[in-house]
């Protein structure tokens, strides 16, 4: 604390709330089980196969924005 001065007075952000019960709330209980559908989206998920990393299209723009263009503004900026 600074000398000659005042604490500052502190505040609580969020009033301590007391816990429910999940059933007098009206939630149910969670269950260890995933429902059918999910589980098929997960299956499918993990089956597919993986995409291709880079075709010649992202190469050209790779090059061009992460080689090419910074070159050139370095050029400009040298230069003019």
């Amino acid at each position: 604390m600074i000398s000659g001065g005042s604490p500052i007075p502190t505040q609580k952000r969020f009033p301590a709330t007391a816990m429910t019960d999940r059933s007098a709330a009206g939630n149910p209980p969670p269950s260890a089980e995933l429902p059918p559908e999910l589980e098929a989206r997960i299956a499918a998920f993990e089956s597919a196969e993986p995409p291709g990393d880079f075709d010649g299209a992202s190469w050209f723009w790779i090059i061009l924005l992460g080689v090419a263009l910074p070159l050139m503004l370095l050029a400009a900026g040298w230069w003019v």
